[in-house]
């Protein structure tokens, strides 16, 4: 009850910040970069004191899981060759 009695008399336009003294940069991890790159969220950071820059990093290339139930049960697994057996050597009398 008493917590929304504070906010309810809290004034709800948003809040409006001048840009004086602010810069804002796109950031990924702990770089700015640029902002098309796929997973950079938009920060205020006090002018001078934004991240160094990093190009965008280049996404790994998936590789292909294997693992879980389907091995557990050998299903989905490729037929594996048998090794041919050879014949044993004939000896000569």
């Amino acid at each position: 009850r008493v917590w929304s009695a504070i906010f309810s008399r809290l004034p709800t336009a948003p809040l409006e910040v001048g840009n004086k003294g602010i810069d804002w940069q796109w950031t990924i991890g702990s770089n700015t970069t640029d902002p098309d790159c796929p997973g950079a969220r938009r920060f205020a950071y006090v002018s001078g004191f934004a991240p160094a820059y990093a190009p965008c990093p280049q996404p790994e290339p998936v590789e292909e899981e294997s693992g879980g139930w389907r091995d557990w049960f050998g299903i989905g697994k490729k037929e594996e060759e048998a090794p041919r057996e050879q014949a044993p050597p004939q000896e000569t009398p």
